[in-house]
């Protein structure tokens, strides 16, 4: 499979299943909090919107988004699953940057063969 197509389709595809498997763990987990799983989808939503546009605004408000969510889990009586939260959507951010500076390089090089 061409690097290029891979290196632009796995951070999407892993931002999607990031959002999905959130949706899931919270409807299973939490129904007493149904707006705070609404309110946090909707800005997981809206940080893989930003980060399709540009990957590296959406990659760093992934790893924001991470830090801040280890912070809520930390003053909480938090489970496993929401200590793994941020370290997934730490790598989803870092994806969006590996994608973002792999499409930079490839610029750079048509640019120079030009």
């Amino acid at each position: 499979m061409n690097k290029k197509i891979l290196v632009y389709w796995i951070p999407k595809v892993v931002s999607v299943l990031v959002l999905t498997g959130f949706i899931i763990i919270q409807s299973l987990t939490q129904t007493g909090k149904l707006f705070l799983s609404i309110l946090v989808s909707a800005i997981i939503l809206f940080t893989i919107l930003i980060a399709w546009k540009n990957p590296a605004i959406g990659g760093a408000i992934f790893i924001i988004l991470g830090a801040l969510s280890l912070v809520v889990a930390m003053g909480t009586n938090a489970q496993f699953i929401m200590f793994s939260f941020p370290i997934v959507l730490s790598i989803t951010g870092s994806l969006f940057i590996m994608q973002h500076l792999y499409q930079e390089k490839k610029e750079r090089e048509e640019d120079i063969e030009l």
